[in-house]
């Protein structure tokens, strides 16, 4: 198979996006973005002809796995590149400076889902390689700043978003955050408009059924992208609070508890949330432990505990924005 890493970018009849502040050029369509004109790229994504991905002559140097055990990526370098391997899905090659993204996908794969794999998973990959640090979360717009939701997969980040955003909020992010150091304050940068829901989790949030899309081939969640509901952020704007989800959830709960994280509970929670390409670069890893260490030091980060019930999110709303979090530094009103 030929090696395609060494061959020159075939870049003709793209199109240009904005994303996190980059401006992504395409070789596929990628209708979930805002399409710009000139400019110069930096970052390029092109969707190769389908086939059993690169070649093998690859060294294996990390895998993440979901609940189940079951190996859903695995890492490589492959010449000067890395290798990024998702099984059913497709082969991504992502360049030492992240600048060059291919796509070879697996027979039969859907373009909503090469789409959805680019978008929601390079991407940060990608980001945490430019940005001071790139954190697995949501996120909403306040008056006084960006509040973020962090925890796993399932644990109702989007959920969280998704309401606040139809309760007047603006939308930062849905899934990931890309953070970046400016003077005193640590900004959050908006990733791109959309939150990824279950058809329930709709249901349960808005009034009228939303307009939805295909996220990916593999999963029931759909796009909903409206702004008229989940209207989405303009800009930059700094960070002023983390909650975390508790892993253990909060069923037994009558009402919404919000419990006062130290920075050392915070750091450790923070660096499972970091997202990074080349877990072997040691010197990238301790600029992102220096970042997290700087954000637990400076924001109030805390539990958030409630039973995972639509008819709560009110009580957590009011928790959070109409009563002063437990910090004399910040008030949500």
């Amino acid at each position: 198979m030929r090696r395609v890493a060494d061959a020159a970018l075939d870049m003709t009849a793209t199109s240009r996006y904005r994303l996190c502040e980059l401006l992504v050029e395409s070789s596929v369509p990628l209708p979930e973005l805002t399409q710009v004109e000139g400019g110069t790229p930096d970052c390029r994504f092109e969707v190769l002809p389908c086939a059993e991905g690169f070649t093998e002559d690859v060294h294996w140097f990390h895998q993440w796995a979901d609940a189940d055990k079951e190996t859903w990526l695995k890492l490589a370098d492959h010449g000067e590149d890395f290798l990024l391997r998702f099984p059913d899905r497709g082969d991504f090659l992502i360049s030492q400076d992240g600048r060059d993204i291919r796509c070879r996908p697996l027979p039969g794969t859907p373009q909503s889902t090469i789409r959805h794999v680019f978008l929601d998973q390079i991407v940060p990959l990608v980001l945490s390689r430019r940005e001071s640090l790139v954190l697995h979360a949501s996120a909403i717009l306040t008056r006084q700043g960006v509040i973020a939701f962090l925890g796993k997969s399932g644990q109702g980040k989007s959920t969280l978003a998704a309401y606040f955003g139809q309760s007047g909020f603006r939308l930062m992010s849905d899934d990931y955050l890309a953070l970046r150091k400016r003077a005193d304050d640590w900004v959050a940068i908006p990733s791109y408009p959309g939150v990824r829901l279950w058809p329930e989790t709709s249901d349960g949030i808005f009034s009228v059924p939303p307009h939805s899309t295909e996220i990916a081939h593999y999963t029931d969640k759909r796009r909903v992208n409206d702004p008229a509901l989940v209207p989405f952020a303009e800009g930059p704007s700094a960070l002023r609070c983390l909650y975390f989800l508790n892993d253990e959830g909060g069923d037994f709960l009558a009402e919404p508890a919000i419990l006062p994280l130290r920075p050392r509970e915070a750091f450790m929670k923070l660096v499972s949330c970091a997202f990074s390409l080349d877990v072997r670069d040691k010197v990238r890893l301790e600029r992102q432990f220096v970042a997290i260490g700087q954000i637990t030091a400076q924001l109030p980060c805390f539990h958030l505990e409630y039973a995972r019930d639509f008819a709560m999110l009110p009580a957590v709303r009011r928790m959070i924005v109409d009563r002063p979090v437990r910090s004399e530094l910040w008030t949500w009103r």
